[in-house]
């Protein structure tokens, strides 16, 4: 065991913080262009309309995201058990594992796609989804969050 910890709500707001750069980065350009081409294509609409079409779901999605996405993560810390749980953190030359009284998982380094700090979080991401979110108050020493940081740098 290198970390022991419980995830708090505050935690899940720095990590969505975190992803909301993945989001207005990658996914909404891409749902504004799917959108700008579905108008254009399926509905027949010029690129023109379809543009401003485009614009006005893009500036839509920003207002009314943010609340939906506060709520939905308030509701998953509520009834997720495993946040209201101690979670244990170790790792070996397989991977992560993550252990609490009602869960289990396991994360291979070659999973593990790239990660990210941030004052208080260690986000290990799979694929485009955070995959782990470790709190850097967890760690038993400096020494064995450095030693995750390294491995994490040399898998991603």
């Amino acid at each position: 065991m290198r970390a022991s910890y419980q995830i708090d709500y505050e935690d899940l707001l720095e990590a969505q913080k975190a992803g909301r750069r993945l989001f207005w980065l990658v996914i909404a350009p891409s749902m504004g262009a799917f959108f700008l081409l579905g108008s254009h294509f399926l509905m027949g609409q010029s690129w023109r309309s379809a543009s401003i079409s485009g614009v006005v779901f893009g500036l839509v999605s920003a207002v009314l995201m943010p609340p939906f996405m506060q709520k939905a993560l308030r509701k998953q810390y509520e009834t997720d058990p495993s946040f209201q749980e101690r979670q244990e953190l170790a790792w070996s030359d397989d991977g992560i594992k993550v252990s609490g009284p009602s869960s289990v998982r396991q994360l291979a380094w070659s999973e593990i796609r790239r990660w990210r700090e941030t004052e208080r979080l260690i986000i290990v991401m799979k694929l485009a989804q955070p995959g782990l979110i470790i709190p850097k108050r967890g760690f038993f020493s400096p020494d064995d969050l450095a030693e995750l940081k390294r491995r994490l740098s040399d898998a991603a």
